[in-house]
């Protein structure tokens, strides 16, 4: 397709994607101004009042105070401990809930930990996350894949003819000798990992009509990118770098004329910045991940394209290279509101509050700044001329003719109504963060008997919620993850880091992003909760004794060992099988010959009646042969004289007949 037809249709893409998010980005700056106790319409010092500066009012009110109290910022400062803990604390933070392999769940949730822990800066990372999530509402997450690869040369001298045709080399020098010197490339693999970054509000553009993140049919990211980095884009051109010269100057998003960057250069930060030379120079550049139909054949696909923000003309367009084909973004929001991709911060809930607490500081400042604190009254004839000398030169003894004719100014009574409505809206406050004032609000001193029971006071439920939040983007994240290491890790990594146990569960990946993982991360609240029910399975278990199987005793300690934040020891637990001692091992091996006396005894009995089973059959069988044997001899003599019969029987009738007349010839006895 025409790269103009598509520069055109994801140009307007983004540029309503600006449009929509307009009214939410000056409500994030209004709220970063809020957290940072910013007054533009002022310049105050450190007390709330103002320099010395031209103004039109009048002096009586420039001389009040404008302080704002960072009642936002305090607040947040103190729920970040609790919300930041569960992810930092912990060598193994991310658990991992495979449904169809719990051996291969374990695999997967080695790897996804070792590469959070080690091989990924998650300090800053969360840092970043849940203190933009707390100011602004919403953090945006891009994960990736980084992967630098460098080419080392080594020299190899004395090669002689034969192992110079085996070996693969870029240049090859004859020696006097006879032998060679060779020059040997070698790619070698600096890092090849999954990463991730926190990604700025001002610099996202979503979809906007997408009501959640599922629905983004597209994300454009503004990057500033450097030359160098944009010439390694896939499919960009020289010549187009070369029309990128006259764009060198780079500026941050300003939102109705305020640059978000306006108290970082209090800290040092210069946007407008450009290094001289042309390959670290940076370019505004408009990343866009999305689905178009690039073929022109009615199906949309998965692309990812680069363009000059402000330019005419797209750098590059491509199928996108992400394994499953995906938007590479996740989302996590301080307060969520409904059928929207953007949600509310801490500010939106106590800004009120802040505004409130400003107005009493302001009132009480104004108060002592306006009282006669630190003078001293002095009534007429008190002093002579002598003492007041020696009181204004700091003298000890002093003549006083009238006692109480001195008296020292002092601060004016305020009423206590005032102190009453501060700490009502600090209270307020804290309950709305979800925090207790000097001390975090999860600890093992504040659960109380409920809690032990599973149940948690609001402030906890809170943090909880925030910690619930977190890990939802973290999850999104770790499924990204596993999927880009279905195809981007290398076999030798893999071998490095798996045991041979492991390797037989090493098809973790391959079609596992088809599977459900679940990232689980509990406060430490929820921690203490879960031990104590273990510790309640743990009673029941040894009522149970005997009948209870080793195992599963085993498993249960493993379980809160990993509580307590000790993940190697719990899986030495789970593989541990005891030796037995060597009274035991006696034991064993007199039981062993014991068997197999028995064992012994039972085959001699058993070929013992073999033999006498096989000698009364042989009997039998032999007096079953004679019997058989007599009646084949009887059955033969039958059918024999039957056939002397049927053969003669003329003979026979002629025998009969002899006989009869013999017996008719005897004598007969006399009388």
């Amino acid at each position: 397709m025409n790269k103009d037809k598509i520069f055109d249709d994801l140009s307007y893409d983004v540029k309503m994607a600006k449009e929509a998010k307009h009214i939410i980005d000056q409500k994030i700056v209004e709220w970063n101004e809020a957290y940072y106790g910013s007054n533009n319409e002022y310049k105050t010092n450190v007390m709330g009042y103002e320099n010395d500066i031209a103004t039109n009012e009048d002096s009586d009110n420039r001389n009040k105070s404008k302080m704002v109290t960072k009642e936002i910022a305090k607040q947040i400062e103190w729920q970040k401990p609790n919300v930041t803990e569960p992810f930092l604390s912990s060598t193994s933070p991310l658990r991992v809930q495979n449904m169809k392999s719990s051996s291969q769940g374990k695999v997967v949730e080695k790897w996804l930990n070792n590469q959070f822990t080690a091989n990924f800066d998650r300090y800053e990372f969360i840092e970043e996350l849940v203190d933009v999530m707390q100011r602004e509402g919403t953090v945006w997450i891009q994960s990736y894949w980084e992967n630098k690869v460098e080419t080392q040369v080594t020299t190899h001298k004395n090669v002689t003819y034969e192992e110079l045709l085996q070996m693969e080399h870029a240049d090859a020098e004859l020696q006097q000798d006879g032998t060679y010197t060779i020059s040997v490339e070698q790619e070698i693999t600096q890092y090849n990992r999954p990463s991730a970054q926190v990604v700025r509000n001002e610099h996202i553009l979503p979809d906007p009509a997408a009501r959640s993140v599922k629905e983004l049919r597209f994300m454009a990211v503004i990057k500033h990118m450097t030359i160098a980095e944009i010439s390694k884009l896939e499919g960009v051109k020289k010549k187009d770098i070369k029309d990128l010269d006259a764009a060198t100057q780079s500026s941050e998003t300003t939102i109705g004329g305020q640059s978000r960057n306006v108290t970082g250069l209090e800290y040092g930060l210069d946007d407008s910045y450009q290094p001289q030379d042309r390959a670290r120079q940076k370019i505004r550049i408009i990343e866009y991940w999305g689905y178009y139909d690039i073929d022109n054949n009615g199906t949309v696909e998965p692309i990812l394209a680069y363009w000059e923000d402000g330019s005419d003309k797209i750098l590059s367009v491509e199928k996108n290279p992400m394994p499953n084909k995906e938007i590479p973004f996740d989302r996590c929001v301080y307060s969520k509101r409904p059928f929207s991709l953007w949600g509310n911060p801490l500010a939106f809930y106590i800004l009120d509050n802040q505004k409130v607490k400003s107005g009493i500081t302001r009132g009480i400042l104004d108060n002592m700044s306006l009282s006669n604190n630190g003078q001293k009254f002095i009534q007429n004839g008190t002093l002579d001329y002598v003492n007041w000398k020696r009181m204004r030169n700091g003298n000890r003894n002093i003549m006083v003719n009238k006692p109480d004719g001195i008296q020292d100014g002092s601060y004016n009574q305020l009423p206590s109504s005032i102190f009453d409505l501060y700490n009502v809206m600090s209270k307020e406050s804290e309950d709305l963060a979800g925090i207790k004032a000097g001390s975090p609000a999860i600890t093992g001193n504040n659960i109380n008997k409920d809690e032990a029971q599973g149940q948690l006071t609001m402030s906890q439920q809170r943090m909880v919620a925030l910690v619930r939040s977190v890990s939802r983007g973290l999850e999104g994240m770790a499924h990204k993850w596993v999927t880009m290491a279905e195809v981007f890790l290398e076999d030798r990594q893999i071998m490095a880091l798996f045991s041979e146990t492991e390797m037989q569960d090493i098809n973790l990946f391959h079609k596992v992003g088809e599977t459900k993982i679940t990232i689980q991360v509990g406060t430490q609240a929820n921690n203490n909760i879960k031990i104590n029910q273990l510790n309640m399975l743990m009673q029941q278990a040894k009522a149970l004794g005997e009948s209870m199987p080793p195992k599963i005793i085993n498993g249960i300690v493993a379980d809160m060992l990993e509580l307590f934040n000790k993940y190697s020891e719990s899986v030495e637990l789970r593989e541990y099988e005891p030796k037995p001692s060597p009274e035991q091992q006696k034991m064993q091996q007199l039981e062993m010959q014991k068997t197999e006396l028995e064992v012994a005894k039972l085959q001699a009995e058993i070929q013992e009646i073999t033999r006498s089973g096989q000698a009364d059959s042989m009997k039998t069988q032999a007096e079953a042969q004679y019997k058989s044997s007599k009646s084949e001899e009887a059955r033969a003599s039958t059918q024999g004289k039957q056939v002397d019969t049927a053969l003669k029987p003329a003979q026979v009738e002629s025998e009969l007949k002899e006989r009869e007349t013999k017996a008719s010839e005897k004598p007969k006895k006399k009388g």
